[in-house]
Formats: C-alpha cells, structure tokens, sequence
C-alpha cells in the first residue's frame, strides 16, 4: 500500500525524537510495508520501556485522515503485544520461584489486553530472555500483518478484546480473520521462541 499524499508527510519532520522516529517509520512503510511493520512489531517493548510508544499517536492519526484505518503502528503492535503475552507466559512456566511465576502470569493477562507495562518492566527486561522471545514473536506477527495488509480501523486497544476495530466498514470480516491470524501467531511464536531462548540462557550459566 502507498499512502495518497505521501507527498505532504515531510513537512511534519521536526527536531524531536518522536516525530523522527515517525517519520522514519513512514519512509520505510512507503519503501517496504512488511519491514516496517515488523520493526514495530520487534521494537515496541524498547518504545513502551523508554515511554515512546505515545509519541506515535500522530503518525495513526495521519494515516487514519489519509488511508482511513492504520496498517502500520496498531497492526505491529498488535503483534508485540501477543508476542509480549506469549514470552511472559513462557516465563512463568520457566521460572520456578513462585512470587516470578505469579508476576509472569499476570503480565501474560494485561498484555493480552493489550497493557503491555507490567510485562516489559516486569517480566521482559528483567529476565533479558522472554524480551528476545517477545521480539521475534512481534517480529513475525509484524511480517504476516505487513505481507496480508492486515490493519485496524479504530484507534483503540490493539489486541483480541478490541476485534470489532478490525471489521472493515464494509462489512467484510476477511481483515478480522486475518487480525485474529496475527495475534495467534504472534503469541503462539513468542511463547516458543522464549522457551528455546530461556534453554539458551540456561546452557550458558
């Protein structure tokens, strides 16, 4: 998908971080959809560590005015945000302290409802091995939605509980099917790929 007036998306280029990172985001999208997508995919646990994931709130609204629904920033996290459900999950079967395994649960929970902080502080970066889980969970799930062009059409939770976000206004469910493909992927990917890393992470001790 190229975006209609992509033209216009360098004027917003400002000095901050943020918009920056905005307008990076776009110029990749506009070169190759599935990688930028991936990147959000990957990254949004280090956006929402260091509190930038807020910052991209205008990049949605621009592509809500412009394409009318947003394939880029909700359709990657999405996919970081089940992959960040998957790597807790993952933790809390690893871990054998049961204070760890309790946190890693819960996390699991709030992630699936797309409230990812008590699993990045909590969980990700405090273990090191579930963040690399989660990554490549979110990395793939951002693929699969970048490849299908899979979006979302309200701004809202990215994640399963906010699926009417992904019916079309026409009312074709096709984008719904395909929203709720990536989210299994993205958690099924997250949760395997933390466990082989945690084994990785235990060899090495």
């Amino acid at each position: 998908m190229i975006f209609k007036g992509y033209s216009h998306f360098p004027n917003i280029i400002s000095p901050t971080v943020g918009e920056g990172l905005a307008n990076i985001l776009l110029a990749i999208y506009h070169a190759c959809p599935p990688v930028a997508v991936a990147f959000v995919g990957c990254f949004t646990p280090f956006l929402v560590f260091f509190g930038m994931n807020n910052a991209l709130y205008p990049l949605q609204f621009i592509l809500m005015s412009e394409v009318g629904s947003d394939p880029l920033i909700c359709a990657g996290m999405v996919a970081a945000n089940m992959a960040v459900a998957g790597a807790c999950f993952a933790a809390s079967r690893v871990e054998k302290n049961l204070d760890d395994k309790s946190v890693a649960v819960s996390a699991g929970v709030t992630a699936l409802c797309s409230v990812t902080e008590p699993g990045v502080y909590g969980v990700l970066f405090t273990k090191r091995f579930p963040l690399i889980g989660a990554m490549v969970g979110g990395g793939i799930g951002g693929i699969i939605a970048g490849l299908t062009g899979m979006t979302q059409y309200v701004i809202t939770a990215c994640s399963f509980i906010a699926f009417p976000a992904y019916i079309s206004p026409d009312g074709s469910f096709t984008n719904l099917w395909l929203a709720l493909g990536v989210m299994a992927i993205s958690v099924v990917v997250g949760f395997i790929a933390t466990l082989a890393v945690s084994k990785r992470f235990a060899a090495a001790k």
